[in-house]
């Protein structure tokens, strides 16, 4: 996966300048309230760059993000260089969310952003499973948001254009997706110019990610295998049933033992 995030990290946070991660991390601080009160520490699989991690540790957690792009994770350490003045238990590091093995178990294992879209196999998915057991403390919580199968299918994704500038670039990111049915796959290429404001000069590259969609049923199959049990899933952010009109699940597991 670090080669998808190649080219395509170094304009990652202009690209999304427009998420919220703060509403995103109160929404999945909810749960944890909820579900798992007493929850001091928090590991973060796919972290990107480490914005949700930052906020999450400013609310107290001890708080550890893994990400594979060497690129990503560069943009997640300069957090720390940037917020070096704050008292943060915050830890960045890089490596395979599917192989990682750390010395730590932790209250919440979190994966925002569609990062278990990118687990494409069932080798995959199970081993992204596997690491949640081996880190994850007794009655303690998995959450994850994931691409709902019965909605992609129902309303696929279509070819669009974005445009996003600051003040030394454009970015215009065409959107070109195709559909892998019998493999649960969507593929959404993107095709991207970033364009020099001061030069007029036009960097042009292409990135293909691929993306598995899920259904209830493979998710109750998983926690069954590595005895987790579904206690929550909704519609990321609203919180409606989900259904083939709801493109974003989200999900929150409990550690069996």
């Amino acid at each position: 996966m670090s080669k998808v995030f190649d080219a395509y990290a170094k304009y990652y946070n202009l690209l999304y300048k427009g998420k919220n991660y703060k509403k995103e991390t109160e929404y999945v601080l909810k749960f944890i309230r909820k579900y798992k009160p007493d929850a001091r520490s928090i590991l973060d699989l796919g972290c990107g760059t480490g914005r949700h991690d930052l906020l999450f540790s400013r609310k107290g957690f001890k708080t550890t993000g893994v990400e594979l792009s060497p690129r990503m994770y560069s943009a997640a350490r300069e957090i720390l260089n940037e917020n070096k003045n704050e008292e943060l238990s915050l830890k960045f590091y890089n490596g395979d969310i599917r192989k990682i093995k750390l010395l730590s178990k932790f209250d919440v294992i979190i994966s925002l952003f569609h990062v278990i879209n990118y687990q494409t196999t069932n080798e995959d998915l199970e081993s992204i499973f596997k690491t949640v057991k081996n880190h994850l403390k007794k009655d303690g919580l998995f959450i994850f948001d994931f691409w709902y199968g019965p909605a992609v299918l129902s309303d696929r994704p279509l070819k669009k254009t974005k445009i996003i500038k600051s003040d030394e670039i454009q970015i215009t990111r065409h959107t070109v997706p195709e559909m892998k049915v019998n493999e649960n796959l969507a593929v959404i290429n993107f095709k991207v110019e970033v364009k020099d404001l001061q030069t007029q000069r036009i960097k042009k590259f292409n990135e293909k990610h691929n993306m598995r969609y899920l259904f209830l049923p493979e998710i109750e199959s998983l926690c069954g295998k590595f005895e987790l049990e579904s206690i929550y899933a909704k519609e990321w952010l609203t919180g409606k049933n989900l259904s083939d009109k709801t493109w974003y699940g989200f999900t929150v597991l409990k550690n069996q033992n």
